[in-house]
């Protein structure tokens, strides 16, 4: 019989916990979209959230959806491994935006796990695109906000792929987006 290393069943007993944590944070979030958690006869009467049940018709919750998906994904694989700065940046201000909230670029790129100088870069191409406004007057933007264009495009794409929206190849060709859109 093999022998297996002490540390071995401690790692596995913190990673468990690391997954009851997540799991948590997960039904918090569900639960601020809306969902109802119940206390379930399994598992010991552990608190559990009918995903499927969660309104995600609002451009809001499927926002939140993706961006706590994408934390979580980050949080499980390694580091470096995924990387789309830029729709992380947007998705998070558009949370921010959608709770009446600034959104300061230097929380936005803790959040969205973002090296600050990619992430400044980044804004500044998202500045330069037309899809985020600088809202402070200083040159290196300190709170940004999505531009109309930008709001408007992040609106579009959580109609259609709602499924809420018919779906034509032609509603869904790829376009340049220009401030003037």
């Amino acid at each position: 019989m093999a022998r297996h290393d002490d540390a071995e069943p401690a790692a596995m007993l913190r990673a468990g916990l690391e997954m009851v944590r997540k799991g948590r944070a997960m039904i918090r979030a569900a639960e601020n979209m809306g969902a109802v958690a119940h206390l379930g006869p399994a598992a010991g009467n552990a608190r559990s959230v009918d995903f499927a049940a969660i309104p995600g018709h609002s451009p809001e919750a499927r926002a939140e959806a993706i961006y706590v998906g994408r934390r979580m994904r980050d949080s499980l694989f390694p580091d470096g491994l995924f990387g789309e700065p830029a729709w992380d940046i947007l998705l998070a201000v558009f949370l921010a935006q959608s709770e009446g909230k600034d959104a300061e670029t230097s929380e936005v790129l803790l959040e969205c796990n973002v090296p600050k100088s990619t992430g400044m870069r980044v804004v500044a191409l998202l500045i330069e695109r037309g899809l985020i406004v600088n809202q402070t007057d200083d040159e290196e933007p300190n709170r940004v906000a999505l531009s109309t264009t930008a709001l408007r495009a992040m609106r579009r794409f959580f109609e259609v792929t709602e499924g809420g929206v018919p779906v034509r190849t032609a509603s869904i060709t790829p376009r340049r987006l220009t401030s003037g859109d």
